[in-house]
């Protein structure tokens, strides 16, 4: 048994925060709610009613009722669409440095989610239990939680910034984009903290509405990238260029393996 069939074992479930008016629910009726299901963008119809993801360098290729790497991206019947859109497993309201971002409204607070998924499989991950893990093995504990709801939450807990962490935000793209789109008039900042693992099409519409972004930059290393993370090099560099090119506030450093 290799480590990701090892994560995928029930059982093992991070806690989140609870913040006002986004309290764990008890009920788990929510884990089923279709508000959840939404459709993907970036992705290409192939035949046999396969469809191709676009979002990542993995470019899955997914048969019907199959899913890509990341475990929440599902083919149905020949579309592609996320399964967790409105679905946050942890919800924290942490000081911006522990992103860590030191230059971006430093002293302050940043409200903090994550989905489940990565399109990593990092050996030293620390928040495995979100990352290596499907949507249908963590509970829904806030229940549905609309882009407009973090926002409004983020407000009324003082928070300068909404984090898009923990897990990987790539593989909630369209979640954390809406909720940016709708954060960036308020001057609450949207910040990424990723593993740079995106494609640059989807990369520049996410910079229209971000304030920054943390690269978790594993190593400038080939095999180390291959052999302990499950991707390649190439396209985190060109990501760390793309933001620089854009003009949107950039960290980049050893992160976890520091």
């Amino acid at each position: 048994m290799n480590r990701r069939d090892f994560l995928k074992l029930p059982g093992a479930f991070m806690a989140g925060c609870a913040l006002s008016g986004l309290a764990p629910r008890v009920a788990r009726a929510a884990d089923s709610d279709s508000r959840f299901v939404h459709k993907a963008m970036y992705f290409k119809k192939l035949d046999g009613k396969k469809v191709q993801c676009q979002l990542c360098p993995r470019e899955c290729e997914i048969a019907d009722q199959e899913r890509g790497w990341c475990g929440n991206r599902q083919n149905d019947n020949g579309a592609l669409n996320t399964y967790v859109y409105g679905r946050p497993v942890s919800i924290n309201n942490d000081p911006i440095e522990k992103k860590p971002f030191f230059h971006v409204r430093p002293g302050t607070k940043s409200l903090s989610i994550s989905t489940a998924g990565c399109n990593f499989e990092c050996m030293w991950c620390q928040n495995w239990e979100l990352s290596q893990f499907r949507p249908e093995q963590i509970p829904a504990r806030f229940g549905y939680v609309s882009p407009e709801r973090i926002v409004s939450s983020a407000g009324r807990a003082g928070s300068k910034t909404i984090a898009f962490t923990y897990g990987e935000p790539v593989v909630f793209y369209e979640y954390m984009l809406d909720i940016a789109k709708k954060s960036k008039p308020t001057d609450i900042l949207g910040v990424m903290v990723s593993n740079g693992y995106i494609k640059p099409e989807p990369m520049t519409e996410l910079l229209k509405y971000l304030g920054a972004v943390k690269i978790d930059f594993k190593a400038y290393n080939h095999k180390l990238y291959k052999k302990w993370c499950r991707g390649t090099l190439d396209p985190v560099l060109e990501t760390m260029k793309l933001v620089k090119k854009k003009g949107v506030w950039l960290d980049a450093g050893l992160g976890e393996i520091e």
